[in-house]
């Protein structure tokens, strides 16, 4: 069977008992929606309000004339099951008897009965109304047994509620009043009492309204007596205590006695965090995994593009410095170059190459020199690891011109084509590259 369970929480975590409100007669859990629901949660408790079975958005309806006290115990037991906690419960009127009823099978860390129907039944109630109130007395009595439609809002206001509630207030309120079942009823007057034992040491607290239409404050002290529990009547209030307009009064009322009587469980933070972070990281993982498969790619050409872009000006240092040195390197070889004519035969070019040799290597080591400022300035720049493409870099820049410097000192044919020393940036590589190999010896 549908069960309809208004609920509101707490926005942050906490340890206190959840409630479970449990409506009146006539009513459903709409009635502790407006204030009890959201101000409860607001002070930390998980608050759950039971619509009956037959009651506000509830199945069971179409039976409602035949459902017994023991059908709304059962009701409040399937709510409690699937809060997953034992609740505080808290019962208003009719409400109040269920809760006595049910503690006799179950246990509840606490229980506030307000305006309560007493443990000896309807009769008190009945007596008390007829002869205090006969229009009143009669009107219920057509509600109850005709039908809804013979109450007036009038009538309604004057049996639940205070002068100075509004009209717009007792307009939204009356269009949920409905029957109630006659078993219920018969089981009030006295089918189905408590029998005052609850299972088990349970704190109760018995509440009570000075202009309460049904109940007299006489008769909430005798029932608070009865359950050797504490009573408190309050003053110029009505029967729908959860309704009235001093409603937080009774609200702050009954979560100053929680907090008395039940004490707040310490926190264990490491205990309860560490199941959260465990789940949070198995649920997260695959993700960041996906995440970094992804993005692999991107940062792979990231760090391609850094280093281009930190190797580009070491490049531009070496080049400026090789330069002049090369020029220099280009006039000192022009003389051995020269000097090999075409009729220098293949076997009398040694002595040619060794004339290139010693023209070239004293300026080689004024180019190794040269470099050296413009490499030592680059390596706080460039990590170990980022050197490699400086040095692919620095040699792309360089073999293209050391390749062209090479013909006129390996044969002496090349000797006779001058253009190529010409060229300055083709000898200053070509020179670049001897000065490093020279060096490397």
């Amino acid at each position: 069977m549908h069960l309809e369970i208004l609920q509101s929480q707490p926005s942050q975590p906490t340890h206190k008992k959840p409630i479970l409100f449990i409506h009146g007669a006539f009513a459903g859990a709409w009635c502790w929606e407006e204030y009890f629901l959201p101000y409860f949660a607001s002070q930390g408790y998980p608050a759950y309000a039971l619509s009956l079975r037959g009651h506000g958005e509830s199945e069971g309806i179409e039976n409602l004339a035949f459902t017994s006290l023991d059908n709304y115990i059962s009701d409040v037991r399937s709510a409690v099951e699937s809060i997953g906690a034992e609740p505080i419960l808290v019962g208003h009127s009719m409400g109040g008897m269920i809760i006595q009823k049910y503690l006799e099978k179950y246990a509840s860390p606490a229980a506030v009965l307000m305006n309560s129907v007493p443990p000896t039944g309807l009769w008190t109630t009945i007596f008390y109304m007829a002869w205090s109130d006969p229009m009143l007395f009669s009107q219920l009595f057509l509600l109850q047994n005709l039908s809804p439609r013979f109450a007036t809002p009038s009538a309604v206001k004057h049996a639940l509620l205070s002068e100075d509630v509004s009209d717009d207030k007792l307009d939204k309120f009356f269009h949920h009043v409905q029957g109630e079942s006659q078993r219920v009823m018969l089981d009030m007057m006295g089918l189905n009492l408590p029998h005052l034992a609850f299972k088990g040491p349970i704190p109760l607290l018995v509440l009570g309204a000075e202009k309460d239409a049904f109940l007299p404050p006489s008769v909430v002290e005798w029932t608070g007596h009865l359950y050797d529990a504490p009573s408190h009547v309050f003053p110029k209030t009505a029967h729908a205590m959860m309704l009235e307009n001093n409603w937080k009064e009774v609200a702050d009322y009954i979560i100053t006695w929680l907090e008395k009587t039940i004490p707040v469980e310490k926190i264990d933070v490491k205990k309860e965090v560490k199941p959260v972070v465990e789940e949070v990281k198995k649920a997260v993982e695959p993700v960041a995994e996906k995440i970094a498969a992804a993005v692999k790619p991107a940062v792979e050409a990231a760090k391609s593009e850094v280093k281009a872009a930190e190797s580009k000006p070491v490049v531009e240092e070496v080049k400026k410095a090789v330069e002049p040195v090369a020029e220099k390197a280009v006039e000192a070889v022009k003389p051995a170059v020269e000097a090999a004519k075409p009729e220098v035969k293949a076997a009398e070019s040694k002595p040619v190459v060794e004339e290139v040799k010693k023209a070239v290597e004293p300026v080689a080591e004024k180019a190794v020199e040269a470099v050296k400022p413009a490499v030592e300035a680059a390596k706080p720049e460039v990590k170990a690891s980022e050197s490699k493409p400086v040095v692919e870099d620095v040699k792309k820049a360089v073999e293209p011109a050391a390749h062209e410097a090479q013909a006129p000192a390996g044969t002496a044919s090349a000797a006779k084509k001058p253009a190529r020393t010409t060229k300055p940036r083709t000898t200053a590589s070509r020179s670049t590259k001897k000065t490093s190999s020279t060096d490397n010896k």
